[in-house]
């Protein structure tokens, strides 16, 4: 039995809820973990108060555009490698239908997000936002004698509270 029957309401359907769940992932992503304190500490030094609540400002007015416009891109990269394939399929004279291509992309383009989500979801709720990964670091840094334990094999130090 094929994991993904070649049907085109099927891959309709499944091309559609593809679209939900990465526009749905998104927008969780967004609203948990893109914060303005984000936007403060990332430009803080660079750019002027006004500027950082202007870049947010307009963020908040357009961002429904990438909701709108995601489903569109998808059809357009999934057309575009439905096209590279189906090419070396008449190159190498294989026959084969366009609805197979599809149900292979779908397939790995579902695999895909689910290892990028998974990915995403261990770094971002196990581990420090990347702004304070730094001052992490330079306390570990601070406490290990000028060596960092992580990448020291054998017997770690035992540290005595002196600097070198």
């Amino acid at each position: 039995m094929d994991v993904i029957e070649s049907k085109p309401a099927h891959l309709f359907t499944l091309f559609a809820l593809l679209c939900f769940c990465a526009l749905l992932i998104q927008a969780i992503n967004n609203w948990l973990f893109i914060t303005d304190d984000v936007y403060y500490e990332a430009y803080g030094t660079q750019l002027s108060f006004e500027r950082i609540n202007e870049m947010i400002a307009i963020g908040k007015k357009w961002g429904w555009v990438n909701y709108a416009i995601g489903p569109i891109l998808y059809a357009i990269k999934f057309l575009m490698l439905i096209t590279c394939l189906y090419t070396g399929a008449f190159l190498f004279r294989v026959d084969t239908n366009i609805n197979s291509f599809l149900r292979i992309i779908l397939f790995l383009e579902i695999l895909g997000y689910g290892a990028k989500n998974m990915k995403n979801s261990w770094t971002k709720l196990t581990r420090f936002d990347f702004i304070h990964f730094s001052r992490l670091m330079q306390l570990f840094y601070h406490f290990s004698n000028g060596v960092f334990p992580v990448f020291v094999r054998g017997k770690p130090q035992e540290n005595t509270g002196k600097t070198p």
